[in-house]
């Protein structure tokens, strides 16, 4: 409430998530009962920012499923999505001002893990990307909201021409699902790092003015 009330008289550049990865700390399949009170956290939170005021009755809010997994949000383990009750009159009868969030980071070997294989793009990964925008594509349709892919990336690991296959591949498929995407920039320019901005000298990194154009298509 704290949050809402201090950024109420933002415009609609600014967009507010309910949480970052909630889950209750195993990953193996969510259960009911977690899941429920995830849900249950949902609403608070919608309920709460609308009524802060400002432009809060208006803004664009999203909502994470299970860890922000596209599996977990899309198939069949409890994900509900909160009710608008306190929509400002203002929003014309039908549109929406929710989205669905989630994050996309497979294969892990490749996207996250320091120690995994830096080689990524065969059919079996590409045929499972396709696949989970498809899903999610698909599960927003169902609720008629938009969906946006708040985070994906995959670590610098001297492997460019795989980072630059992945997320070409990643961003292609993504917009033509209608889906938006979010690069995760952690602001490590390292070995292992995300970043694709040096935030010391506010300029974009060697490889990442060629990833960027990868990112933008």
């Amino acid at each position: 409430k704290q949050i809402a009330t201090r950024f109420k008289n933002y415009d609609e550049h600014l967009v507010f998530e309910s949480m970052n990865e909630e889950f209750d700390g195993t990953y193996g399949n969510p259960s009911s009962s977690a899941y429920a009170n995830l849900n249950a956290y949902n609403q608070i939170f919608v309920d709460t920012v609308r009524q802060t005021g400002g432009n809060n009755d208006m803004r664009w809010l999203l909502i994470p499923g299970w860890n922000t997994n596209i599996n977990y949000t899309a198939d069949d383990y409890g994900f509900e999505l909160p009710t608008d009750n306190y929509l400002s009159s203002k929003i014309g009868s039908g549109e929406k001002r929710i989205m669905v969030s989630v994050h996309y980071y497979d294969p892990y070997d490749f996207t996250l893990n320091e120690q995994g294989t830096s080689t990524w793009g065969s059919s079996e990964e590409i045929a499972y990307l396709k696949s989970q925008m498809q899903k999610i594509s698909a599960f927003a349709s169902s609720l008629n909201m938009p969906v946006i892919i708040g985070e994906y990336g995959a670590i610098d690991k001297d492997n460019f021409d795989y980072r630059f296959n992945y997320l070409s591949t990643f961003n292609m498929e993504a917009a033509n699902h209608g889906i938006v995407t979010a690069y995760w920039d952690n602001g490590f320019t390292g070995i292992y790092g995300f970043a694709l901005f040096d935030r010391e000298t506010n300029s974009v990194t060697e490889s990442g003015e060629t990833i960027i154009s990868a990112i933008m298509g």
